[in-house]
């Protein structure tokens, strides 16, 4: 009698389908194959946060403080365009490298002020209203000054920050 027990708990189990065991080791393949999972995200995130912090930042990627800057106020000039009716009132501000420039862009203020007429009229309207425009005209001016100047002290940007075209 002790001999029929264990077979007929066998024939009962294997007549209900997969049993208890293989339940587990399902959970188990699933619980462990999460964990790695989890462990390869959060392992990855973290090489890719330390190896962004270690690098160091390009020269040129570092945000400069704006040096002194010499502001030209009220420059009013025809534009280039066919028309011939058509002008611009603006104004410029000139950063430096240094401060002690200002005595000689007060000194060559008016032919400062010729460059920025001579530059402002080979120009039309439709160029200087995109973004693009006044970048390569306020770059057009910069090397223009930077030109007449003497000695190492140059101007850095020429920022436009008003600007009317009628």
């Amino acid at each position: 009698m002790a001999d029929e027990e264990p077979q007929a708990e066998a024939e009962a189990a294997a007549a209900a389908g997969p049993g208890v065991g293989a339940k587990i080791r399902k959970i188990v393949i699933i619980a462990v194959s999460a964990v790695v999972g989890l462990a390869v995200v959060v392992g990855g995130g973290f090489f890719a946060y330390k190896k962004m912090l270690s690098q160091k930042a390009n020269p040129e990627d570092v945000i400069q403080e704006i040096g002194p800057t010499f502001k030209l106020e009220n420059i009013i000039a025809n534009l280039g365009d066919e028309s011939g009716d058509r002008f611009v009132k603006l104004t410029l501000e000139l950063e430096m490298s240094d401060g002690l420039l200002q005595p000689e862009l007060e000194k060559r203020l008016p032919q400062i002020k010729q460059i920025i007429q001579l530059t402002l009229r080979s120009k039309k309207a439709a160029e200087l209203n995109t973004p693009t425009g006044m970048s390569l005209f306020a770059e057009e001016i910069l090397h223009q000054i930077n030109s007449v100047l003497t000695g190492e002290k140059t101007v850095r940007h020429v920022y436009v920050p008003e600007l009317a075209i009628q």
